[in-house]
C-alpha cells in the first residue's frame, strides 16, 4: 500500500467513525427528542446536541427529529445557521 493510499484510507475510516457517532446520537435523540438543549435564538422549537466536534441542530417531529444542520464546533454557528441550506 502506498503512503498516499494509507492516509486516504485512514481519513475515510476516521470520517466514517464521526458520521457513525453523529448518526447514533441522532437516533438516541429521535427516541427522546426533547432531551437536546433548547436553542430559541435559532428559531422556534430548535434544539441542539453535540457529537464529536459537531453541533447538531434539530427540531422534534412526530415520531423522531428533523436534523436541520450539522456544524463543526469551531465555526461561527450563528453565521452558518443563517446561510441558506443548499438543495440538490
Amino acid at each position: 500500500m502506498s503512503r498516499k493510499s494509507f492516509f486516504r484510507s485512514a481519513a475515510i475510516s476516521a470520517a466514517a467513525r464521526v458520521i457513525r457517532e453523529i448518526a447514533d446520537k441522532a437516533g438516541a435523540y429521535a427516541d427522546q427528542p426533547f432531551l437536546g438543549q433548547l436553542r430559541p435564538e435559532f428559531g422556534e422549537s430548535i434544539r441542539a446536541f453535540y457529537a464529536h466536534r459537531y453541533v447538531v441542530f434539530y427540531r422534534p417531529r412526530s415520531g423522531g427529529i428533523e436534523v436541520l444542520r450539522v456544524i463543526h464546533g469551531s465555526r461561527d454557528v450563528f453565521k452558518v445557521f443563517r446561510q441558506p441550506v443548499p438543495r440538490s
